[in-house]
């Protein structure tokens, strides 16, 4: 009877760890796996660039670069520090003030944000498109 026991809890622990805690962020489509790199949305127009530096999940606490994003929009320049969450989340900060975030859907050259906080294009785009140069 024991043995059943241990079994049946070894299945469900598994289970359990499998649909809770096991994300691959991405695996290596990811571009904060694919170091040093740029990736670039035409319309707006944003820049982001990952650096050989880049914060891991590792390094947490080690005061390492974030990836650098410029946006150019209506003739106007502004500079953002990007976060890409440990869920499908990315994350635009200016200031400790976040002004733009979403959900990522990650391809091997590319990735889709959808768009779900907009403090800086006032609800103009629903999706971000990047490409990697």
């Amino acid at each position: 009877m024991s043995k059943k026991l241990i079994i049946l809890f070894s299945i469900i622990l598994i289970l359990a760890y499998s649909l809770t805690g096991c994300y691959v962020y991405g695996g290596s489509n990811r571009p904060t796996n694919q170091v040093p790199s740029i990736w670039v949305c035409e319309d707006p127009g944003i820049v982001i660039e990952i650096l050989d530096e880049y914060v891991t999940s590792d390094d947490i606490g080690e005061n390492l670069a974030d990836p650098i994003c410029t946006v150019n929009y209506e003739g106007n320049e502004y500079k953002f520090d990007v976060i890409f969450g440990f869920d499908s989340m990315i994350y635009f900060y200016s200031d400790d003030d976040l002004k733009l975030c979403g959900s990522c859907v990650y391809k091997p050259d590319s990735f889709t944000v959808t768009v779900e906080k907009d403090d800086v294009f006032e609800g103009e785009y629903k999706t971000l498109h990047f490409v990697k140069q």
